[in-house]
């Protein structure tokens, strides 16, 4: 019976040890991808609103070198903008999505979006998997539930982190 007592501490303190190590190690690598802004991750708008949105820890995700998915993780659970989603119905990233908040604005009142059964006109992630760069040329969004509020994004995002 010892001999399993000693067994049973000895594994607790060994998944404590791992658990410490995950939790800093998770904690250290958030911290720095806080401090780093890449270069360019400036969404220009116009229309409805004018403003500039700054995002500093997009993250995404090609399959095949198409883009899927873009996230931006500082937003979740928050209401307000800037934030800016992206994902591909498909793997061969066709009939994509886009939603937008502007900066300052709240996601119920300010959520413009774009859908395409392609790849949104004006959207270029051509490059990703080799610069994680993503480009946004004149890409018309329009507000929900209104056919008259438009906004226009012009400007580079740099993903973060890339996931294929």
């Amino acid at each position: 019976m010892t001999k399993y007592a000693n067994t049973t501490y000895f594994l607790s303190i060994v998944k404590m040890a791992i658990m410490f190590f995950l939790f800093n190690a998770a904690g250290a690598s958030v911290a720095s991808a806080d401090n780093q802004q890449p270069a360019d991750s400036e969404l220009h708008y116009t229309g409805a609103l004018t403003g500039t949105a700054t995002f500093n820890l997009i993250n995404c995700t090609l399959k095949s070198g198409h883009l899927v998915s873009l996230g931006y993780f500082s937003a979740i659970g928050k209401s307000d903008g800037p934030n800016i989603a992206l994902f591909s119905v498909n793997d061969d990233g066709t009939q994509q999505r886009l939603g937008f908040v502007p900066s300052g604005k709240s996601q119920q009142d300010f959520y413009f979006t774009a859908k395409a059964s392609g790849t949104i006109p004006g959207l270029d992630a051509s490059t990703v998997s080799s610069t994680k760069t993503i480009t946004f040329t004149h890409v018309l969004l329009r507000k929900r539930g209104s056919n008259n509020d438009t906004l226009t994004l012009d400007g580079r995002l740099t993903c973060a982190t890339v996931t294929e």
